[in-house]
């Protein structure tokens, strides 16, 4: 398990550090930033950050399954396998509700550049 953990950190690390880099990439250098390139960019971090947290999610959510079926008749590892069940499902909400967040300021923005 403390494999799988490690695992799921890292890549999580990783696609978070590489956010800024393929964000930054998104726009020429030296172009202004108007609202229109700036709902592009946050749509795009939003997409990102619901891709990314999705995956993590069912991944958290799996491993949850898994210790909770190999737990057996130790209540200590049921309850830590609920723990962490309970725990993935809060992220998942809390990682889309960011998303939606996000989604309507980029429709905001959005609604504002043709104002």
């Amino acid at each position: 398990m403390k494999n799988i953990k490690s695992f799921i950190r890292q890549i999580s690390l990783a696609g978070f550090l590489w956010a800024p880099v393929v964000l930054a990439q998104a726009l020429p250098a030296g172009t202004a930033v108007t609202l229109g390139t700036l709902q592009i960019l946050i749509t795009q971090i939003a997409n990102f950050l619901i891709i990314v947290g999705g995956i993590i999610a069912v991944i958290a959510i799996l491993v949850s399954g898994i210790k909770y079926m190999m737990a057996g008749d130790d209540t200590a590892k049921v309850k830590s396998a609920q723990e962490g069940l309970k725990t993935a499902i809060i992220g998942t909400f809390v990682v889309l509700g960011l998303g939606v967040i996000l989604s309507t300021v980029a429709y905001i923005v959005r609604y504002q550049t043709f104002q």
